[in-house]
């Protein structure tokens, strides 16, 4: 069996196979993954009012850290001048 050239190679993987390659905009949370699974199966009620309640307090608490962490690393990255006197 003789190899083939690498442009034949890619001609049939590009052309004869269905994937697709893509960069991952953004990165979530399994927990916000898991609320959100909830409430899309459930109808409307009681039930779901406290899911989406509960899937906004973890939002907040998700971007208190964020903000916390981005301030952080500003202040560590701060340089600091020396004093002129």
């Amino acid at each position: 069996m003789k190899p083939v050239s690498l442009f034949v190679f890619r001609y049939i993987f590009n052309t004869k196979f269905k994937l697709h390659f893509y960069r991952i905009g953004k990165d979530t949370f399994q927990k916000c993954d898991g609320y959100k699974a909830k409430i899309d199966a459930l109808e409307d009620g009681q039930e779901k009012e406290a899911l989406i309640t509960q899937q906004e307090l973890q939002h907040r608490k998700a971007e208190a850290v964020r903000d916390k962490k981005i301030k952080l690393s500003k202040k560590q990255n701060r340089v600091m001048e020396p004093k002129q006197y």
